[in-house]
């Protein structure tokens, strides 16, 4: 089989299954193995020029290398479509076995309020609105780029989106908490509109997730502030603020949109004066309940 047609049954086989945000990232990902490769046969495929292929692929045309989160999606990319092309017998033996894939992008620190200051000052009006509400929600960028006024459940003050990062694996919509501040913002931003996205772009059109990173990454350099400064940091950040409030791991969970504990968990940085809290709330006149 031809590697374009395999490339293509695996494209058709992720739509079924994955929403079609997804199934581009995918496309665009496996665009220069596909242009490269697209009419050779699967099984004239060799490791080396796959390993040079992805070589290539993770860096600019200076040679410099491309950002860690891009090298690990070009790999994770090619090694999906291996799995499926050898289920689907186009493939006999898997090409590449291990990959050299950096460590994400660390998303560990919080933002400075130096640091946000400097952002929200320099931010054009309809970023700053934008920047504001991730800090205030916790949500992740897409998801509030697509949040329109119709899934605005003011009633309910939440946000309920059908369409999510992790609904093929919970089955539910996600819900945002819409609090005091954040409601408060979202309807100054709404004005009197009826319908259409909630948050809108200095030419009144939906924001897009890359265009959101390049405000930010121009206003960070115009702000001389550091590379590792990140838009999606704003996340962290709230999801930071909600332990330190002592929130239940579970409510952040919730408040976060992850299916499972796992990835909070690296939220949990418990500080020396919480366990000296916690152990004095136990103490010797607090014996455990009877099960």
């Amino acid at each position: 089989m031809l590697v374009r047609d395999s490339l293509t049954a695996f494209l058709l086989a992720r739509g079924a299954r994955r929403k079609a945000s997804t199934v581009a990232h995918y496309r665009g990902r496996l665009a220069e193995f596909a242009r490269q490769f697209g009419d050779r046969e699967t099984a004239t495929l060799t490791e080396l020029e796959i390993r040079q292929q992805l070589d290539q692929a993770s860096r600019f045309p200076d040679g410099r290398p491309k950002a860690p989160d891009t090298i690990r999606a070009n790999c994770i990319a090619f090694d999906q479509w291996q799995k499926f092309a050898i289920k689907a017998g186009h493939l006999a033996a898997v090409l590449v076995t291990e990959f050299e894939k950096p460590g994400s992008r660390g998303r560990d620190r919080i933002p400075t309020p130096a640091e946000t200051e400097t952002i929200l000052r320099l931010s054009p009006p309809p970023f700053a609105v934008f920047y504001r509400a991730l800090r205030l929600c916790g949500a992740r960028p897409g998801e509030l780029a697509r949040t329109t006024i119709a899934d605005l459940k003011w009633d309910q003050r939440i946000i309920e989106l059908a369409d999510h990062k992790t609904a093929g694996k919970t089955g539910k919509p996600r819900r945002i908490a819409i609090g005091q501040d954040f409601g408060a913002l979202l309807r100054t931003a709404i004005g009197d509109r009826t319908d259409g996205v909630v948050l809108l772009n200095s030419q009144r059109k939906p924001w897009t997730v890359p265009a959101l990173g390049q405000v930010f990454r121009r206003l960070r350099t115009a702000g001389g502030l550091p590379k590792d400064l990140v838009m999606y940091l704003a996340r962290h950040e709230f999801a930071s603020r909600l332990v330190d409030a002592d929130v239940d791991i579970n409510a952040v969970a919730e408040s976060l949109g992850h299916s499972g504990l796992q990835t909070v968990r690296r939220y949990v940085k418990v500080k020396n004066a919480k366990l000296v809290e916690w152990q004095d709330k136990v103490g010797e006149d607090h014996p455990p309940k009877a099960a």
